[in-house]
């Protein structure tokens, strides 16, 4: 494992890893990122954020597996069929909104935060968002 995917990981723990999604991580994560625009708070009017959590630490799972093997799984490539522009129509610039989000929550979180934690945070999740944009059309 590289040494900035053993930051993420480390700072993913701090902050509650395995149990993100029943701790208080997620609420500020969806008040930022909902919050972020008017595009984004539509996107989410009818979502049960209880699944909305779940699926969240699921998928930050799977994009850190993405990064680690730069393999397409079967999981990546759902998950971008589901945000796709035909599906729930996610578009490019979202993910970049939503990536900012998560290191402004992780800022919060992590007793340890700092610009070497954001690079990890961004290294190891930008490889599945480039792939999520690139599978938009």
């Amino acid at each position: 494992m590289s040494d900035t995917i053993q930051q993420f990981v480390d700072s993913y723990s701090r902050i509650g890893g395995r149990d993100l999604a029943s701790s208080d991580f997620f609420d500020a994560f969806y008040r930022h990122f909902v919050g972020a625009s008017p595009d984004v708070a539509e996107k989410f009017k009818d979502t049960d954020m209880d699944r909305q959590r779940e699926m969240l630490r699921l998928s930050l799972d799977h994009m850190v597996y993405f990064a680690i093997d730069k393999e397409e799984t079967r999981e990546i490539a759902r998950v971008a069929n589901l945000h796709d522009q035909s599906n729930a129509d996610i578009p490019p610039r979202l993910y970049d909104q939503w990536l900012d989000s998560l290191v402004e929550t992780v800022s919060q979180f992590d007793p340890d935060y700092n610009a070497d934690v954001e690079a990890a945070w961004r290294e190891a999740l930008l490889p599945a968002i480039d792939y999520m944009k690139h599978h938009y059309t």
